[in-house]
C-alpha cells in the first residue's frame, strides 16, 4: 500500500508543480497586464501584487518539493529515521511565508489602499485562514512524527 501511495502521489506533485510554474510564467503576468490596462486605478499595484502572487506559488512549490523528499523517505522506509524533520520544517516554513504574503496583500489592499471588491478580499482572507490552519496542522504532525520516531528507536533497542 505504501508503494502504491507514493506511486500515485508523485505524478500529482509533478502536475501541481508544473501547473504552478505555468501560472507563474504565463497566467499571472498576462492577468496583471490586462488588469493594469482595464483598471488604470490599479495599474501601480499590478506589478507588486503579481510579484506577491508569484512568490506565494513559489512557497507552495517549495512545500511540494519537500513533500516529494518525504515520499522518498516513506518509500525507503526511512520516515522514522530522524532525517525527516528538516523536510517537515521546510513545508511548515514555506507555507507560513506564503500565508504571511497573502495576509500582507489583504492588509495592503483592504486596509491601506481601501480598494478591491469584497469578493476578492474574502477570497484572500479565506486563503490566509486555510494557510494558517495548514501550518498548525503540520506543526501537530511534526510533533506526532517526532514522538513516533522516538518510539521506533526504543522498539529497535528492544529487538
Amino acid at each position: 500500500m505504501r508503494e502504491l501511495s507514493v506511486f500515485v502521489l508523485r505524478p500529482i506533485l509533478v502536475l501541481l508543480f508544473l501547473g504552478g510554474l505555468l501560472v507563474q510564467l504565463a497566467v499571472i503576468p498576462q492577468t496583471a497586464t490586462e488588469l493594469a490596462v482595464a483598471l488604470p486605478g490599479f495599474a501601480s499595484l499590478a506589478t507588486p501584487y503579481a510579484i506577491a502572487a508569484i512568490l506565494v506559488i513559489l512557497c507552495l512549490q517549495v512545500a511540494l518539493a519537500a513533500t516529494w523528499r518525504l515520499l522518498s523517505k516513506v518509500r525507503d522506509d526511512e520516515i522514522f529515521s530522524g532525517q525527516t524533520k528538516p523536510w517537515v520544517d521546510a513545508i511548515i516554513t514555506s507555507v507560513a511565508v506564503g500565508t504571511l504574503l497573502v495576509v500582507a496583500v489583504v492588509v495592503h489592499l483592504a486596509g491601506v489602499m481601501q480598494l478591491g471588491p469584497p469578493a476578492l478580499i474574502l477570497l484572500l482572507t479565506v486563503l490566509a485562514i486555510e494557510g494558517a490552519a495548514f501550518v498548525l496542522l503540520m506543526i501537530v504532525m511534526r510533533s506526532l512524527l517526532h514522538n513516533a520516531t522516538i518510539i521506533q528507536a526504543e522498539l529497535a533497542l528492544l529487538t
